[in-house]
């Protein structure tokens, strides 16, 4: 009954958080992001789809409900963390844009994202485990990879002079998302172990607080529109210093 109401928390905030954030960023941050707006979008829909799985294991318990609620979550973790992958790995395209081997570090970006996820797959399937025990050890491992290359992106971004604050809250929002489902997910791996209903109900509370907390950092980022002096200072960035550029008064 406790993930069921954590559950009812989840979807009474997160859905209105996810429709804020999508209708704030089709304001015309989508074309700059559309990863993440697909990625956002595609959370959305899953989501939703797959409430009545959820329903019917918190009110049934039974093996029927349980397995229909395991399929779920592998189909839907199976889609949503090659998105949140494509979504880092756009997000450092952008930053990379001063470096000089810029396509070398993608190219090595995606070859060991890649490598890694399959992987990760390798080592955690197993075809006796229902498809959640197994997705859940396989996607904490993504999620904790995904926060690695997020750091990576913060350096990116921190090596720059002239710093992208969107890009860098963006950044710092996908993060807090990574590293508080990668707990959760490892406290419920240790849960399932142990086969511990509160410590299970710990693992997902860090994973919904996770969820939350980047849907509200996402959508305040997209909600506020640049200001004109931040405009303005990047105009004074791209002149050339002199006399002659000097903007009049």
């Amino acid at each position: 009954m406790v993930q069921f109401v954590s559950q009812l928390i989840f979807w009474s905030v997160g859905l209105p958080l996810t429709v804020l954030l999508i209708a704030a960023m089709l304001r015309g941050a989508y074309k700059q992001y559309p990863v993440l707006f697909i990625y956002t979008v595609a959370g959305l829909l899953l989501t939703v789809a797959g409430m009545p799985a959820y329903v019917a294991f918190y009110f049934y318990h039974d093996l029927s409900a349980r397995k229909a609620m395991a399929e779920w979550y592998a189909v839907d973790e199976a889609l949503m963390e090659p998105l949140a992958y494509a979504v880092v790995i756009s997000l450092i395209y952008v930053a990379a844009s001063h470096v000089r081997s810029r396509r070398q570090v993608m190219t090595a970006t995606i070859g060991g994202a890649v490598l890694i996820a399959l992987g990760a797959a390798v080592i955690h399937h197993n075809a006796q485990l229902p498809n959640g025990v197994w997705v859940t050890l396989w996607t904490r491992d993504l999620n904790f990879v995904s926060e690695i290359f997020d750091l990576g992106l913060w350096g990116l971004l921190l090596s720059t002079r002239a710093r992208d604050r969107r890009l860098l809250l963006v950044t710092g929002g996908l993060g807090v998302q990574f590293t508080g489902e990668a707990i959760g997910e490892s406290i419920r791996s240790i849960a399932a172990g142990s086969h511990s209903n509160p410590l299970s109900y710990v693992g997902s509370f860090f994973y919904t607080l996770a969820d939350l907390a980047s849907l509200y950092i996402l959508w305040r980022c997209f909600q506020d529109r640049p200001k004109p002096t931040q405009k303005l200072a990047k105009v004074y960035e791209r002149r050339p210093t002199g006399g002659a550029d000097k903007l009049k008064r």
